[in-house]
């Protein structure tokens, strides 16, 4: 997908039927074929065109991040470009669905932002393979990720997904330590060349 900036910016009540459980079934594999047939870029560019539909019903959710998002990629105070920092965006067809990024906080933390979902795309399991895809990204470069939120419902996805409520933080909600591959990768190094110490040694 390629994307530029160009400008200013039923409840279902189950009786013990056995309809009813197919009904169920075939919805979840309908949700898993979404999770499935979406894929995920990195944003090095905005289009307005693109993020349009994600716009609007954020403002109308009452949400203005991604009305910010828009602004400081602009003027070019937070285009996610920093060390360790990107920005990912999750389509099904050519459809951007949701949004999400990782900023640099410190050396050692990154910070969740901007992250949204379409409504209408709920609990299909796309926040969850975003967000996924994210956190893989962010193990590359720091310890830890934290972010902060204000509803009920992203508390209770944060936490379905491994966050814990921070207790040390007046500016993040949520965090979560990460096994992160490059300081893994630099004690497997050194273990392997203490191994090869010792072997050199007993020869």
């Amino acid at each position: 997908m390629r994307a530029v900036w160009s400008g200013r910016r039923t409840a279902i009540l189950l009786a013990f039927h056995p309809l009813s459980i197919v009904a169920l079934g075939s919805r979840n594999r309908g949700n898993l074929h979404s999770a499935n047939a979406s894929t995920i870029v990195r944003l090095t560019t905005l289009d307005p065109t693109t993020l349009h539909a994600l716009l609007t019903a954020s403002q109308r959710e009452g949400f203005r991040f991604l009305e910010r998002l828009c602004e400081e990629w602009e003027n070019g105070c937070n285009r996610f470009d920093k060390p360790g920092e990107a920005l990912f965006g999750l389509s099904l067809g050519a459809e951007l669905l949701a949004i999400g990024g990782i900023n640099r906080q410190d050396k050692s933390t990154g910070r969740l932002r901007r992250f949204y979902v379409l409504p209408s795309h709920r609990r299909r399991g796309l926040g969850s393979r975003l967000l996924r895809h994210i956190l893989t990204h962010a193990a590359g470069h720091f310890r830890r990720v934290i972010l902060r939120t204000t509803t009920d419902a992203a508390n209770r996805f944060y936490l379905a997904q491994g966050f814990k409520r921070a207790q040390d933080s007046c500016d993040a909600t949520h965090g979560m330590e990460l096994p992160c591959a490059e300081f893994s990768g630099r004690r497997k190094r050194r273990q392997q060349a203490s191994s090869s110490t010792r072997t050199r040694s007993r020869a």
